[in-house]
């Protein structure tokens, strides 16, 4: 959605628009993203109303959709709208990631990377809270459970293994792209980063990797082979939409996306700890475990 507005934007911008406004068939009203403003130099007001609400609007005009979908690229409507958003103002923070590294017993190995964002959309001036259980609560968890385990069991792997927590996902994926440019382990020196999304509440049954990296035959056999060991469902699928494995991905560091598809509730005030199912988190966590052991021998 993310790019589709981008692109519509542009276009309007170009033709010396003073707003858009964009229909959608459905609009999920309870949903809020964050997009980042500090790269955009040309910009306009954008405007997202549902398929009803335009259908409502027209009728106002004298027209029936048939009518607009059917006029000329310009068409004087008629209409004043008065629209009225309670906003904060942009402002500078800083995000932190929180990185910790479980030492290997061959110290210039190639590292394992698990990592999850800690951050989420926050609250409306309203105070309407978005607690982000799911996205992305559940993967920290999954991180923090296994780094715990894992260190209090003096556990040593063969290769170092470091766990790291964005800061600041939700704001145009601004810690990833910080640590493409500035990796904390060398891309070219990276076996692969496990990043984890949602894991904790879905309509699916199975747990999804998405192995957009180079050598992904060899580590999709890995996760295939831990489900089978621990009869734990897993297939393969396609993350729907750009996210941190993206961003990585395009700077040729080797990434894999473990999520649960189909969430009910991401960025809604809904996504809260209740919403939870410990089977979803435990399959991630058991999965993910098992081919981190396999893979740090």
């Amino acid at each position: 959605l993310e790019e589709a507005l981008d692109i519509e934007a542009a276009k309007a911008t170009e033709h010396g628009a003073g707003g858009l406004i964009l229909v959608q068939s459905y609009l999920p009203t309870r949903e809020r993203e964050l997009y980042a403003t500090d790269t955009l130099t040309d910009t306009l007001p954008v405007v997202l109303i549902a398929q009803d609400t335009w259908t409502e609007v027209l009728k106002l005009a004298g027209l029936e959709v048939y009518e607009a979908n059917t006029a000329p690229p310009a068409l004087l409507m008629g209409l004043e709208v008065d629209l009225a958003v309670p906003i904060d103002l942009d402002h500078q923070a800083v995000a932190r990631d929180v990185v910790g590294v479980l030492p290997g017993k061959q110290p210039d190995a190639e590292p394992l990377v698990i990592a999850a964002h800690y951050d989420g959309v926050g609250s409306l001036p309203d105070g309407t809270l978005y607690p982000g259980a799911n996205d992305n609560a559940s993967g920290v968890a999954v991180l923090l459970e296994l780094a715990r385990i894992w260190q209090r069991s003096g556990w040593q792997p063969e290769r170092p293994i470091y766990f790291i927590a964005w800061g600041a996902e939700e704001a145009g994926l601004a810690s990833s792209r910080a640590y493409a440019q500035h990796p904390r382990v060398p891309i070219e020196h990276t076996l692969a980063v496990f990043n984890l999304k949602g894991v904790g509440e879905a309509r699916s049954f199975y747990l999804n990797i998405d192995p957009a990296m180079s050598r992904s035959d060899d580590v999709t056999f890995e996760f295939f082979l831990a489900g089978e060991l621990l009869e734990r469902r897993v297939t393969q699928g396609k993350y729907d939409g750009r996210d941190t494995h993206a961003i990585l991905q395009d700077q040729g560091i080797p990434v894999v996306q473990l999520f649960w598809p189909d969430g009910n509730y991401a960025h809604t005030p809904e996504d809260t700890p209740d919403t939870l199912d410990e089977r979803k988190l435990a399959t991630t966590a058991e999965v993910l475990a098992l081919v981190t052991l396999m893979m740090a021998r």
